[in-house]
């Protein structure tokens, strides 16, 4: 078996460009790239191999999370941008998501679930008992302290004073990072909490799996802490960013704190000037999202829409935007179809798209002719990936063949891609399927 000297000897006599393509192969997936504990094979290839080294910190530090969980806890990427070293390494910097903790409401269902006396009930299973009078004291202490570390930190009302510190974190953190060109948000969860919160103490010494042991699960509320991260990166980011991946939703407990008081109007989106590309995540409570009067209504999916519409519109070279939903399944879809929110939103947006894609929503066939129109001249792409479509105007007619006839005629100059297309609550047709392929649709599924 070579030794570790003959190994790196070998490596070195390979071409730089190579070398180049090794590393790269040791770099997390796309869909990995944020996980924890992901890099571990660009690190030890660091360590290990001298010849390489020149080429892993493109690789290791081109996807970057900034962790903001509690205040006045820096995370590893503030730290990293303290030291000269590390200032020189921001350079490889393009990637950056914005992970926050996710929220536990206090009630659900007219229930309190964050209360000490809640948190215990939920883990008599653990110890084979039924009720909270069967504890022994040690048993009563790990309660406690499972209390303290696993749902104090995450209840609803925290993300209030989280908020503003995340603002002050990003705008530090975003200016420093000269080649940052893409920004998103995404979810640090409990399991994942970093040193030295308590939350991350708690797990190292009982496990990951002890989470496991609350019956019934807590219900965490991943959508507003996504919501309110995603407000604060329209707010922080730097003029030079061209990508964003962020995340609307449609809570009340957003009306005023996020949609009005940080609402673009109150503070201009003059950093937004070079994005080109969005991506959108739509979320919301199943069924909640219709039966609006949308020019009076102030309430939490009118309020969203006209937040990301006037962002949205805000974008001066935005030329991508991508809508996805959140259901798991067509019948969800349908639930919500008539009058949802990336309908709403489509009509607001006036700006001169090229590609457009809408995954995992609904719209009823006649809205969506009134939203392509808008962008019929400048669209090159139109991707409807899982995307279900209705016909309110005429009993038996074809929704998917009535787009493709007026595409036809309209968008002769447009590439249309459908994935797994629906109507209502039912797949489409092989014979719909085949029209539409013949009408020049790109069709799968």
């Amino acid at each position: 078996m070579p030794s570790l000297m003959d190994v790196d000897k070998r490596l070195s006599d390979l071409p730089s460009k190579l070398l180049s393509i090794v590393v790269g192969h040791l770099a997390p997936s796309y869909e990995n790239r944020f996980k924890p504990g992901q890099k571990k094979d660009l690190q030890s290839a660091n360590f290990a191999h001298r010849c390489l080294a020149r080429w892993v910190p493109q690789f290791l530090f081109r996807n970057m999370c900034l962790m903001v969980v509690t205040v006045g806890l820096s995370s590893k990427l503030e730290d990293m941008l303290v030291d000269p070293l590390g200032l020189e390494l921001a350079q490889h910097i393009r990637n950056v998501q914005l992970k926050v903790p996710p929220t536990i409401p206090q009630k659900v269902d007219e229930n309190t679930q964050t209360s000490r006396n809640s948190t215990t009930l939920r883990l008599l299973s653990r110890f084979g008992v039924r009720d909270e009078k069967s504890l022994t004291f040690e048993q009563k202490e790990f309660c406690f302290s499972y209390h303290t570390a696993m749902v104090e930190p995450f209840i609803e009302s925290n993300w209030l004073n989280l908020l503003p510190h995340a603002q002050h974190v990003c705008m530090q953190v975003f200016r420093q990072l000269p080649k940052l060109q893409r920004v998103g948000v995404g979810i640090c969860e409990r399991i994942d909490h970093p040193d030295p919160t308590t939350t991350n103490a708690f797990i190292k010494r009982w496990g990951r799996d002890v989470i496991t042991h609350e019956n019934p699960a807590c219900v965490e509320d991943r959508i507003i802490s996504l919501a309110w991260a995603s407000g604060v990166i329209t707010q922080t980011i730097p003029r030079k960013v061209k990508s964003l991946h962020l995340s609307a939703a449609s809570q009340p407990e957003l009306y005023w704190f996020m949609y009005d008081l940080h609402g673009i109007s109150h503070n201009p989106a003059r950093n937004l000037l070079s994005v080109t590309t969005l991506t959108l995540d739509i979320r919301g409570v199943h069924g909640t999202l219709n039966g609006f009067d949308w020019d009076t209504t102030g309430w939490d999916t009118s309020k969203m829409v006209g937040y990301w519409a006037e962002t949205i519109n805000s974008l001066p070279k935005l030329v991508r935007l991508q809508l996805n939903g959140n259901f798991g399944s067509v019948i969800d879809i349908y639930h919500d179809l008539i009058g949802y929110a990336p309908d709403r939103l489509l009509s607001r947006v006036k700006r001169p798209l090229q590609s457009l894609c809408l995954r995992n929503v609904g719209m009823d066939v006649h809205d969506l002719l009134g939203d392509l129109s808008t962008f019929k001249s400048s669209l090159k792409s139109l991707v409807l990936d899982r995307f279900a479509m209705s016909c309110c105007e005429y009993v038996g007619e074809e929704p998917w063949l009535t787009l493709a006839t007026w595409a036809e005629d309209h968008m002769q100059g447009t590439r249309i891609t459908v994935n797994r297309p629906y109507t209502n609550r039912a797949r489409v047709s092989e014979s719909s399927l085949d029209e539409m392929s013949a009408m020049g649709m790109q069709v799968t599924g």
